[in-house]
């Protein structure tokens, strides 16, 4: 079995502490240890095309281009790193709302889409040595950070007041 790089490593420990941030937050929310209303219902969010937007421009375009890519010893990193860690959100989604309320996904995707910012910024630092060459996946990374810091916003102006009573 081959070591995992040092991206890799960041990416798998990040997994681990999220899983347990995100259990521990589900648990006391549950036994009411914590004030969050997980019984959240949809609220003043993004209108709901902004899922196929992200769906498409977050999941699809970025699959496309590894499956193309994948053996370019530059892009298989950034996009493989980029690929795992939504795939650790989608899976933590599923198996959460399964056994918690709605609400736990602003908590998954809170964290996640927060990861997510910091590491489509380290991914542009990645790439600046090699401008013209990786002119095209600069401008696919900056639309990817655009579109996930819009998220982000949206669930902290949104969705956390819900969760924590504010808009009531």
């Amino acid at each position: 079995m081959q070591a995992l790089d040092a991206p890799g490593r960041r990416d798998v420990t990040f997994i681990a502490i999220a899983t347990m941030v995100i259990v521990a937050i589900a648990l006391l929310s549950t036994y009411n240890a914590l004030p969050l209303r997980l019984d959240i219902g949809s609220s003043q969010s993004l209108p709901s095309v902004w899922h196929q937007i992200v769906a498409i421009a977050g999941l699809g375009i970025p699959m496309a281009v590894w499956f193309v890519k994948r053996n370019h010893p530059k892009i298989r990193p950034i996009l493989s790193s980029y690929l795992m860690v939504l795939l650790a959100q989608i899976v933590s989604e599923i198996i959460m709302l399964q056994w918690f309320a709605r609400g736990m996904s602003v908590v998954i995707g809170t964290i996640y889409s927060a990861f997510r910012v910091i590491q489509l910024w380290h991914s542009q630092n990645c790439t600046t040595s090699e401008v013209k060459q990786f002119y095209w996946l600069r401008i696919g990374l900056w639309m990817l950070l655009i579109i996930w810091s819009i998220n982000l916003v949206q669930f902290l102006l949104f969705r956390w007041p819900d969760m924590l009573g504010i808009h009531d």
